[in-house]
């Protein structure tokens, strides 16, 4: 399941401020479960089941290289700063992936580790990185069983914050699910996670946070793998320290979430599939009743596939979301996309997207009772080509374009990223 408000922002991935087409992190610990959006940015309904462990023993290690150039580090409005913060960001990366399986057991670690240097901005320098372990096997002749452990570091985007420091995010998220098959059509499911964000500079420490969700859900997949579940979710997020002061009232911002939702998928021809879901979801603040907010959420989605060398995917969304390092900062995100994959020839890759997506904020830290709600518009555009020689190198070069429309004062920007990155794997 896709664990909520785990976005780190349309700036990009889970990734260092200042690159393009970072990697996520393995899709982190909100994408452990079931079904996972292919963008990786918009939260989607949470599934609520595994999948079964596949047998397999290996280690695969490499190092890359990756140089990256912004034109906007910090995210700054043009009407700020007349002379926007660029910088020239440098990568260096180790990782590793090893699984092992016995009998119906299988176990994958997976470790990265990113020295990232600056060369204009170097107290932004760090050392970020991920580690994940996960156990999933078979538990007698009907049920499969998964749990995962995950830590991961990297610094915060300057999206949602004036502050211009280094801010080092550190999460640990931990989960565990089970299915069990009704039958040859029907399965029910259980899924818990527990999760902690940690901010490293003690101007953010007001934003630590604890997450804690439970789901579960039944079932049916067709003889030709098109499928329907329903689940119920429940979601709790405490905050550490201490309320926060918006206006002149306290606002404590621990809040429990509860979803119910529908998810279809149905191949209509053998080149087209059809993803639909849609729930209703509401959120109580526990001390704040006037910020709640329940409504209807939804997610659809066309992928076509003409022939293994193209896909085209459209979707579009209505979503309760928030970024990362600003969880209590929610909004309804309402969006659309489009997504071209291709390959021109065996070695050689490419992809871009285009998205448009508006936030309209429910509830903002930052916002007094005076001031109009914040609405703000955010338009991406990314390509990417990629060329890999065997399975031992690859040479990967990114563009991406952003552009933040905002009603709050001085957080409008436009931004411009180039990377290239080249990965040696042994």
């Amino acid at each position: 399941m896709r664990r909520r408000s785990r976005r780190v922002g349309r700036a990009g991935h889970r990734c260092e401020t200042g690159f393009a087409f970072c990697a996520s992190l393995a899709a982190a610990a909100s994408c452990i479960f079931g079904m996972c959006p292919a963008r990786g940015e918009i939260t989607t309904l949470p599934s609520a089941f595994a999948t079964a462990p596949v047998e397999g023993n290996k280690l695969d290690w490499g190092v890359s290289q990756e140089v990256g150039y912004d034109d906007n580090l910090y995210r700054s409005s043009v009407a700020d700063a007349p002379r926007l913060p660029e910088d020239v960001v440098s990568r260096t990366s180790v990782g590793a992936t090893a699984s092992g399986s016995l009998q119906r057991q299988l176990v994958t670690f997976d470790v990265r580790v990113d020295d990232n240097q600056y060369r204009y901005h170097q107290g932004l320098d760090n050392i970020s990185g991920l580690g994940k372990l996960t156990w999933a096997g078979l538990v007698g002749t009907r049920a499969t069983a998964e749990l995962s452990a995950e830590l991961s570091r990297f610094l915060t985007s300057f999206v949602n914050s004036p502050f211009r420091g280094k801010d080092l995010i550190s999460t640990a998220d931990y989960g565990g699910s089970l299915r069990y098959e009704l039958g040859p059509r029907w399965s029910i499911g259980a899924v818990g996670t527990l999760g902690r964000t940690y901010h490293s500079d003690e101007f953010r420490r007001d934003d630590d946070t604890k997450n804690r969700t439970g789901a579960v859900g039944i079932r049916y997949e067709s003889r030709s793998a098109n499928s329907i579940e329903w689940s119920l979710r429940h979601d709790q997020t405490d905050f550490s320290f201490a309320p926060l002061a918006a206006g002149n009232v306290g606002f404590d911002r621990t809040y429990a979430e509860n979803a119910a939702h529908i998810a279809v998928k149905y191949a209509l021809t053998d080149i087209t599939q059809v993803s639909a879901q849609t729930g209703y979801v509401r959120r109580d603040y526990l001390a704040a009743p006037g910020r709640a907010y329940s409504g209807t959420v939804w997610r659809a989605s066309v992928r076509w596939q003409p022939e293994g060398r193209m896909q085209l995917t459209m979707e579009g969304w209505r979503d309760l979301d928030a970024y990362i390092d600003s969880q209590s900062d929610y909004y309804i995100g309402q969006g659309v996309d489009a997504q071209l994959q291709w390959s021109l020839m065996h070695a050689l890759t490419g992809s871009a997207v285009l998205s448009r997506e508006t936030q309209t904020y429910v509830a903002d830290a930052l916002q007094r009772d005076l001031v109009a709600p914040r609405h703000d518009v955010v338009k991406v555009g990314q390509a990417q080509l990629t060329y890999a020689s065997g399975r031992r190198l690859e040479i990967m070069s990114a563009y991406r374009f952003e552009r933040r429309a905002t009603t709050r004062p001085g957080y409008d920007y436009d931004d411009n990223s180039v990377s290239l990155r080249v990965t040696i794997k042994f």
